[in-house]
């Protein structure tokens, strides 16, 4: 149906390659920063603050794994 389409592959930049270089080698970084320190984490971490900087939430130290898996995600939904 969709097969007579053209198909474009467009060139890279320098400034494209150092971007996603950049930003795996932030997602990996962060993998290995909470690796290294989250046995020294507490149970409990602050998750939200209100406007005047008080924490009004916690969760469990395990959601900082939430923020590079979902950084991860979405870099590998941009491909």
């Amino acid at each position: 149906m969709h097969h007579d389409r053209p198909k474009y592959r467009l060139r890279k930049t320098f400034l494209d390659r150092f971007i996603e270089f950049f930003t795996f080698l932030t997602i990996i970084s962060a993998f290995i920063v909470i690796a290294l320190h989250y046995r020294d984490l507490p149970e409990l971490v602050p998750a939200h603050m209100d406007l005047s900087g008080n924490v009004d939430r916690y969760d469990s130290k395990d959601m900082i794994w939430l923020f590079p898996v979902v950084g991860w995600v979405i870099v590998l939904g941009m491909y």
